[in-house]
C-alpha cells in the first residue's frame, strides 16, 4: 500500500489555467491562516484529499464531536480567467525524505491536472516580533519574478537575506521546475514563538493574494474570525511547530534569518 493516498472528491473536474497556492501549517501558521480564511469566505469546492502514513498517528476531534483522519486538502475556486487551487491541511511531513515524497506527490498531481504555476506561503522565524513586518518574495525563474514584481509591499531583493526556505514551502518551489511548473514564494516575518498569534502577518499575506487575483474578500472580517480559527489550529499544530523551530535552530546560526513553510 502506498504511503500517499490521493482521494478524488469530485470526478472529471475541468480546470482553467489553474494556479496552486500552498498554505500548510508552519512558523506562525501564517500561510494556513490566510488560505483557511479564503476558504471560509469564498467556499471553494473540495476536489482532492491526501492521506499519508507520514502524518502523525492520530485522529482529530471535530466540532460535531466526530473524528476525522488527518489529511491535506485541495480546494478549487473558479475565477473568470483561471482557477485557484488552495492546498491546506492539518499537518505537513517533518522528516526529510517524507517531505520530499510529499512535495513530489503534490507536484505530480498538479502537473496531471494542468497546473503550470505554484505559489507557496511561509513565515520567517525571528527571535522576536519585528516592529515593521516585512514580506519577501522569490521565484523559480526570471519570468515569474517579473510577473509578480509589482505586488505591493513585497521585497524581491531577497538575496543575502535568507538562510533557507524549509519544509514543503521550499521543496515545492525547488522541485517544481522538474515538473515543468514555475513557482513564487511569499515569506512574511514573524516571531518564532509558540505563544505568538501571527494574525497581522497572515493578514498581510492575505492582502497580497487579494491584490494579485482580485479576490472579493472583506479583509476587515479577518481578525475576528481568524482568532477563533487560530485557536483551533493551535490545538494540534503546536507540537509540529515546536519541532520545526528546533530543526531550524540546529540547521542555522543564531543570527541568521531562517525560513520555513
Amino acid at each position: 500500500m502506498s504511503n500517499w493516498i490521493i482521494q478524488d472528491c469530485k470526478k472529471d473536474v475541468t480546470l482553467k489555467n489553474p494556479i496552486l497556492i500552498e498554505g500548510l501549517p508552519g512558523i506562525g501558521n501564517v500561510g494556513k491562516l490566510a488560505v483557511d480564511f479564503i476558504i471560509e469566505e469564498l467556499e471553494p469546492e473540495l476536489i482532492y484529499k491526501i492521506h499519508s502514513f507520514n502524518f502523525p498517528p492520530s485522529v482529530l476531534v471535530k466540532e460535531n464531536n466526530l473524528i476525522s483522519l488527518p489529511c491535506v486538502s485541495i480546494y478549487r475556486l473558479k475565477l473568470e480567467d483561471k482557477d485557484l487551487l488552495f492546498l491546506t491541511g492539518d499537518f505537513q511531513p517533518l522528516q526529510e525524505e517524507a517531505s520530499y515524497h510529499f512535495s513530489e506527490e503534490v507536484l505530480s498531481l498538479a502537473k496531471k491536472i494542468g497546473c503550470l504555476e505554484i505559489i507557496t506561503l511561509g513565515g520567517i522565524g525571528l527571535s522576536e516580533s519585528p516592529k515593521k513586518i516585512k514580506i519577501f518574495g522569490t521565484a523559480t525563474d526570471e519570468k515569474t519574478l517579473d510577473k509578480y514584481r509589482k505586488l505591493s509591499n513585497v521585497n524581491f531583493n531577497i538575496s543575502g537575506k535568507v538562510g533557507a526556505i524549509f519544509g514543503a514551502t521550499g521543496l515545492l518551489l525547488g522541485l517544481a521546475p522538474m515538473h515543468g511548473i514555475s513557482g513564487l514564494g511569499l515569506l512574511v516575518e514573524t516571531a518564532s514563538n509558540l505563544d505568538h498569534i501571527a494574525l497581522k502577518e497572515a493578514k498581510l499575506l492575505l492582502k497580497i493574494l487579494v491584490e494579485a487575483f482580485d479576490l472579493k474578500i472583506n479583509i476587515s472580517k479577518f481578525e475576528s474570525e481568524m482568532k477563533e480559527l487560530e485557536r483551533e489550529t493551535r490545538l494540534y499544530d503546536t507540537d509540529m511547530e515546536e519541532r520545526l523551530i528546533d530543526e531550524l535552530r540546529k540547521q542555522f546560526p543564531r543570527d541568521d534569518m531562517s525560513y520555513i513553510g
